[in-house]
């Protein structure tokens, strides 16, 4: 079966090509029929493993999938993009970043004691691969929030810092938002305990 799959696919790369006239352009596959692409990603790489053009654009349709899983709040299907990036390029900056925020995000939706601290963890992973994002900053806070709303000074310095990083404007009204219901609740506790 799988000699029969191999010998398919190589027969597909060739009439892709031209009957073998010069190599698929992958990238263009990239953009016109991703589907293709990811559907045959694991022969493909076995095919040929160290063509450049292809793993290119298999990085960029997995960068693509991953954001847009994340985008639609689909943390396994992120998660799942994210991680074929790492698997052949570790070191992959938006693939790391992407795989911290998805299962961060994973971990928050579960909302579990356990799972708030797996989601710290990963938004502090997040937000040391990429230093000059403020979204990291922006979900530690709701995960600190989250696990303790009177735990004031950790929630507001995590809503502090995502101000002073990139924040989309739309979450930068929300963390400022946030930061203020925190701070209003501060006093409200304050006072309560004088």
């Amino acid at each position: 079966m799988k000699i029969v799959l191999r010998f398919f696919t190589i027969v597909t790369l060739l009439l892709i090509a031209g009957c073998g006239s010069s190599k698929p352009d992958f990238a263009q596959i990239a953009r016109s029929d991703p589907d293709w692409l990811i559907a045959r990603e694991d022969s493909l790489l076995k095919a040929i493993p160290d063509d450049e053009n292809l793993n290119q654009a298999l990085l960029t349709v997995h960068i693509g999938r991953g954001q847009a899983a994340y985008d639609a709040r689909d943390w396994t299907i992120a998660i799942f993009h994210y991680q074929r990036i790492l698997e052949w390029s570790p070191r992959h900056t938006q693939g790391r970043f992407g795989l911290a925020m998805a299962e961060g995000q994973s971990y928050f939706k579960k909302g579990g004691p356990n799972d708030l601290w797996e989601a710290i963890v990963k938004f502090g992973e997040a937000a040391a691969i990429d230093t000059a994002q403020g979204l990291p900053h922006y979900w530690l806070g709701k995960s600190y929030e989250k696990k303790d709303k009177n735990d004031f000074d950790l929630i507001v310095e995590a809503y502090d810092q995502a101000f002073k990083k990139q924040l989309p404007p739309e979450m930068k009204k929300a963390a400022e938002d946030a930061r203020a219901v925190v701070l209003h609740r501060k006093e409200i506790y304050k006072a309560f305990w004088k």
